[in-house]
């Protein structure tokens, strides 16, 4: 259940070559494979763009809902996450249950919870520098 980047990245920022519109649907395809035990493909430098990209656009569509929308799509992505992991517990034998959710449980505090927290306070500080 190791997350890193993927022996087969290039190097370089896919991110930079797509509309600020489609930021948030990019961040989707990088983050949430990691709900399903998956290495991450991307640096997180590029995630912090995405999601740095994703903050303008919803700031520009309209301020006094930005933060509104911005939270929103936090947990739409999460929800969106935790679905997979709730899946995987699907026809799992009552007696097997609690071992495998401590596992997941664990694997999401450990390793895809410190990825979303490393974007989110990317662009905190990003904010406040700006």
């Amino acid at each position: 259940m190791s997350i890193g980047h993927g022996h087969g990245h290039s190097g370089g920022s896919n991110s930079s070559n797509s509309s600020d519109g489609s930021a948030w649907a990019q961040l989707h395809v990088h983050v949430l494979p990691l709900f399903n035990n998956q290495l991450l493909q991307s640096p997180i430098e590029d995630l912090n763009a995405l999601v740095r990209r994703h903050i303008e656009s919803v700031i520009s569509r309209g301020p006094p809902k930005a933060l509104a929308t911005l939270e929103t799509d936090a947990v739409d992505l999460i929800n969106t996450g935790m679905i997979t992991l709730n899946a995987k517990l699907a026809g799992i034998e009552d007696e097997k249950l609690i071992g495998h959710v401590v596992r997941i449980w664990c694997f999401f505090w450990d390793q895809v919870l410190p990825y979303v927290e490393g974007v989110r306070q990317s662009a905190e500080r990003e904010a406040h520098i700006n």
